[in-house]
């Protein structure tokens, strides 16, 4: 498959798989952030412009991240010069709101750390600590809280 992409005739960017989780309309670095593989994430990454990708339901590689709580790949994603974490998918929301909505702490705080802006309203009109309040994750308050997340936002 590397060398595939490496000579062009498979395209990384290409929504064409499925997972069970996710649905269809999966890439291959969609893929690969949900199994949590850095490694592969970052040759993947070398090989071609990965990093704004979206699948068929508008997730990024960094809503997937924060789905499934991996603030190193987040970490890795913030990194990159190109990469937007307060990007909506189709459901309207940024990965900070999906992290808070999954009360996923680390992924959480990994985006604090990317400096994401906190208080970004989902299409609903609610913002990450809105929706980690309705949720009941104490952890996640407190850590939006203490980054300076506004609840009046």
């Amino acid at each position: 498959a590397l060398r595939a992409i490496q000579e062009g005739s498979l395209d990384v960017n290409a929504p064409r798989f499925s997972h069970p989780r996710l649905g269809d309309g999966q890439t291959i670095a969609h893929m690969i952030v949900y199994e949590g593989n850095v490694a592969l994430l970052e040759v993947l990454g070398r090989l071609g412009n990965v990093w704004n990708v979206e699948n068929k339901q508008g997730d990024t590689l960094g809503h997937v991240a924060a789905l499934r709580n991996n603030a190193q790949i987040l970490g890795l994603l913030s990194s990159q010069v190109d990469v937007d974490l307060d990007c909506f998918n189709l459901a309207g929301l940024t990965p900070l709101c999906c992290a808070a909505q999954f009360n996923n702490l680390e992924a959480v705080q990994a985006l604090i750390r990317a400096r994401v802006k906190l208080n970004k309203q989902d299409k609903g009109g609610n913002t990450a600590l809105h929706i980690a309040a309705m949720e009941g994750t104490t952890s996640v308050v407190e850590s939006l809280l203490i980054a300076g997340a506004k609840p009046s936002e």
